[in-house]
């Protein structure tokens, strides 16, 4: 028996041509199943983050498996579907799609704007936006509420790991250059700074998720809290000859793959198979074949 038609009324496209959805029309949704596939990946990362908690305590060092995928062509929606579950989050106490038992629903999200790869300029890093992004939602939050009166010293010590982490980016910046010609220990060197600027924002998650998704219930009973963060088109961020999506994917996997941290992509496969492999062709200087298959 064939399914409904389902359709998406054209006044409900954006400029962009986007369609955000609430969570009462997922059911009915042409990508109901999309969110239903990426509400069951949110479950998995939110159990294997309580289980890492557990093992671990409050300063877990391990990574962890926090990436949720909206894979298509262009043109499939796979953008609308990757915003319409990332607003969704927003309300996940109050959404029902989450889970009919409310005690289920124990988990609070801080979900950032989302990130057009394919907007990035030459030479900006995604790492780098996200922590601008992230500090607009706080300095934004800090204007409309008055709620953290009493939480100076947290607000001081989140704007030092921000000045921090900052600090050493430009420092890890103007050493990066190729190996070739770097004596070991200046590898051995750089090595060592990029694993302390992972530390440093393992730090700030923590600070930040505390500070930004303190309410009455969280004095009294202990709550899952991520920090979401979305990122579209990554299979277009190419930024010169030298830079891929392969970058980004290393920078998310080495410093935001870890407890805390949500991540929403939106990306063509075969797109960001082919610019991975142009990485990797130029890194060994052969030859460039554009042959997916």
């Amino acid at each position: 028996m064939l399914e409904k038609e389902r359709v998406i009324e054209l006044e409900k496209l954006g400029e962009e041509r986007i369609v955000v959805e609430t969570c009462d029309q997922f059911s009915e949704s042409v990508f109901n199943r999309t969110y239903d596939k990426a509400k069951q990946l949110l479950d998995a990362i939110i159990r294997e983050d309580e289980q890492i908690r557990k093992i671990e305590g409050d300063k877990p060092q391990r990574q962890i498996s926090n990436v949720i995928s909206f894979e298509g062509r262009r043109g499939t929606g796979k953008t609308s579907a990757m915003l319409s579950f990332h607003e969704a989050l927003k309300s996940y106490r109050r959404n029902s799609f989450f889970g009919e038992d409310k005690e289920q629903r124990k988990s609070s999200f801080a979900v950032l704007d989302y990130i057009d790869a394919s907007m990035l300029e030459r030479g900006e890093d995604i790492l780098e936006l996200v922590l601008a992004n992230m500090l607009s939602v706080l300095e934004k939050e800090d204007r409309d509420t008055s709620g953290h009166k009493d939480k100076e010293y947290e607000k001081r010590e989140i704007y030092r790991c921000f000045d921090n982490i900052y600090g050493s980016l430009i420092q890890l910046r103007e050493k990066r250059t190729d190996h070739e010609g770097m004596s070991p220990i200046r590898v051995l060197a750089q090595v060592a700074s990029s694993q302390k600027v992972g530390e440093k924002i393992r730090e700030l998650v923590k600070r930040y998720l505390d500070y930004m998704l303190l309410d009455e219930e969280d004095r009294w009973e202990k709550r899952g809290k991520f920090l979401v963060i979305a990122i579209d088109d990554l299979d277009m961020n190419f930024q010169g000859e030298k830079k891929s999506p392969y970058d980004t994917l290393e920078t998310l996997h080495r410093y935001l793959m870890v407890p805390g941290v949500i991540i929403l992509l939106a990306y063509d496969f075969e797109d960001l198979y082919v610019g991975c492999t142009k990485h990797f062709a130029e890194l060994y200087d052969n030859p460039y074949e554009t042959d997916c298959g």
